[in-house]
This record gives C-alpha cells, sequence and structure tokens, in this order.
C-alpha cells in the first residue's frame, strides 16, 4: 500500500484507469454499433426474403390456379376431341359400309362383263350363270336389281341388248344409291 499515499503513482494508475475505461467504452459502443447494425441488416434481409416468400407463394399460387384451368381446358378439350373422334369412326364406318356396297355391286357388275367375254355376247347363258349372277345381286341388298335380273332372264321377247342395259342401269342407280 505504498503507492496508495504516492501522488504520482496514484495519477498514474488513474490514467491507465481512465484510458482502459474509455478504450473499454468505445470498443463497447463500436461492437453495440457493429452489433445493431448487423441486426438491422438480418432484419433487412428477413424482411426481404419474407417478401420474396410471399411473392413466391403467391406465383406459386397463381401457377396452380392456371394449372387447375388448363387442366380443366384440356379434359373439356379431351372431352371435345373423343367426341370428334367417336364421330369420325362412325363416317369411317358408314364410308366402309358403303364402299363394301360398291364392292358388291361392282362384282356383280363384272360377273356381267365376264359372262359377256365368256360367251361372246348375250346368248348362250347357263342357268348355273343366272343362278350366280343372282346371288351376286342379292349380296348387293338390292330388290330392283334382282328383280331386273330376274325379268332380264326371264324374259324372251324383248331384246338381249334391251335386258343387257336395263341389268346395267339397275347395277348404276344401284350404285348412285349407295353414294
Amino acid at each position: 500500500m505504498e503507492f496508495v499515499n504516492d501522488p504520482v503513482k496514484s495519477k498514474r494508475i488513474f490514467i491507465l484507469m481512465l484510458i482502459l475505461t474509455i478504450f473499454f467504452f468505445l470498443t463497447s459502443a463500436v461492437l453495440g454499433v457493429m452489433d445493431y447494425w448487423k441486426y438491422q441488416s438480418a432484419r433487412t434481409e428477413k424482411q426481404e426474403l419474407e417478401r420474396r416468400l410471399e411473392n413466391a407463394a403467391a406465383d406459386l399460387q397463381k401457377q396452380i390456379s392456371k394449372l387447375e384451368q388448363d387442366k380443366k381446358d384440356l379434359a373439356k378439350e379431351k372431352l371435345d376431341l373423343e367426341k370428334e373422334n367417336s364421330a369420325l369412326k362412325g363416317q369411317v364406318a358408314s364410308f366402309n359400309a358403303k364402299l363394301n356396297k360398291v364392292k358388291t355391286y361392282n362384282d356383280c357388275l363384272n360377273y356381267v362383263y365376264t359372262l359377256i367375254g365368256i360367251h361372246n355376247g348375250f346368248s348362250d347363258w347357263t342357268d348355273a350363270e343366272y343362278q350366280t349372277g343372282r346371288v351376286k345381286a342379292q349380296a348387293t341388298g338390292d330388290s330392283n336389281l334382282v328383280s331386273t335380273i330376274d325379268w332380264a332372264w326371264n324374259s324372251s321377247t324383248t331384246d338381249p341388248i334391251v335386258r343387257l342395259v336395263a341389268v346395267l342401269k339397275a347395277l348404276s342407280d344401284g350404285i348412285s344409291g349407295v353414294l
């Protein structure tokens, strides 16, 4: 305790204590200001992240709404396309049925042409050939054609050319009726 009474040492200790106090005070102030800036920076960053999160959530909600609307639109479009597909399948089936009907008429017509070629005209046709021609005419489902073929076969008073023309006209009318 010798230095307690020594005014020079007491003064030095006082100055040293004063310098240390000022140093600690300034350090505390600087660290406090830095901590405050860091806190403000973190708070600003947090607010920015929250804003971005809200914007992202709003964007996601918009995208979800758009996707739901797109889903509804695509479902409607799918239904429309399925209806159109069904209608087109019906048209194809109708076309194929008509095509098959025309093929049966053409088969009958080709048979008549074949007989003309075989017999070199309109005479000497056999009963078996008539029956085959009649079956081909019945395959068309055209009763007018069948009755015309029966008439052409059984009519002996009408000129063969007139009978052939009547059969060809019945075939032509049948094909035109299909189309």
